[in-house]
């Protein structure tokens, strides 16, 4: 009869466990970029000069989504995100801010860190292309692209 007890007991406490795992998957935030636009190109970025791009973003889960990190490997990358939770349904913004001072092309994937996956994630993605200050680009036509490219 114990053993029954015992079992009955084990039962119903990994019962209860799964069920409040699950309710604390539900109450998760959930970021979701706007018209999915998670990938950015540059264009053309003259050298000494500084390039932005905001990347629009939703809370689409059911909790508060903090931000704690957003991560590149780039020297010449600066990166602002929120630093107060962004409440459910609400928007917020993480800007990318570009200033190299070397010729060449460039290519990141920025890791967000935030309560809304379990590590790190590449969720957004920049690339470009380093001219010398003044130039046009490769073909030094004034028609060459300045920036401002999205992808997906």
């Amino acid at each position: 009869m114990k053993q029954l007890l015992a079992i009955t007991f084990l039962c119903s406490l990994f019962t209860t466990a799964a069920f409040a795992q699950n309710a604390t998957a539900m109450d998760k935030a959930q970021i979701t970029f706007i018209n999915l636009d998670t990938t950015y190109d540059f264009g053309y970025v003259p050298s000494q000069s500084t390039v932005q791009y905001r990347f629009e973003f939703k809370n689409t889960g059911k909790g508060n989504l903090i931000i704690t990190n957003v991560h590149t490997e780039l020297p010449y990358v600066k990166i602002q995100w929120p630093n107060k939770p962004v409440k459910h349904g609400k928007k917020g913004l993480i800007i990318v801010s570009v200033s190299p001072m070397e010729i060449g092309t460039f290519k990141d994937d920025l890791l967000i860190t935030s309560n809304a996956t379990d590590s790190p994630y590449p969720f957004l993605h920049i690339s470009g292309a380093i001219i010398p200050e003044g130039d046009q680009g490769t073909n030094g036509s004034s028609s060459a692209p300045k920036g401002g490219r999205r992808g997906r």
